[in-house]
């Protein structure tokens, strides 16, 4: 068995601590014009040969329920490249709302994907709207990235 995905370890890791309720959230807060919560933590680990995340959004893993919008801040560990798997993002998709049903990938619409590429220590902000996906790590390298996602703190904290 492999561990590929780490989860709810920000209140318990100091550094990771400083990281999620920090600098991130205050970016985020600014976001939101208000302040944010942390609602989610998670550290994906994609070795050489793991998988990648078929098309999804994350409103659809049923968080509408907790608040009616979420921003994720993607933090890379590594550099991550076409090679090994990067997110693949269809802009322009976020202002649409929930395109498929609550618990199912999107996949199967056909929707224009990016690549973006990133080196280890880079952000990337998005939605909860926000299609995307990844491909596998065909490199010989891991590829890890921090996601946190937040919500508006007038909704609730929901950790």
């Amino acid at each position: 068995m492999r561990i590929c995905r780490v989860e709810n370890f920000c209140n318990h890791l100091p550094r990771w601590s400083d990281v999620a309720f920090g600098a991130v959230q205050a970016l985020v807060s600014q976001c939101f014009r208000e302040p944010a919560v942390l609602f989610k933590d998670k550290i994906n680990l994609k070795l050489p040969g793991g998988d990648g995340q078929r098309a999804h959004q994350d409103s659809a893993a049923g968080w509408e329920r907790y608040a009616d919008w979420f921003i994720t801040v993607a933090v890379f560990i590594d550099d991550a490249t076409l090679d090994n798997g990067c997110l693949e993002v269809s802009a322009g998709q976020h202002t649409s709302g929930l395109l498929g049903e609550v618990w199912a990938p999107i996949d199967h619409l056909p929707l224009d994907y990016k690549a973006v590429e990133a080196h280890a220590g880079d952000l990337i902000l998005f939605d909860s709207y926000v299609p995307h996906r990844s491909a596998a790590n065909l490199s010989p390298k891991k590829r890890r990235a921090l996601f946190v996602s937040y919500n508006d703190a007038r909704a609730g904290d929901h950790r």
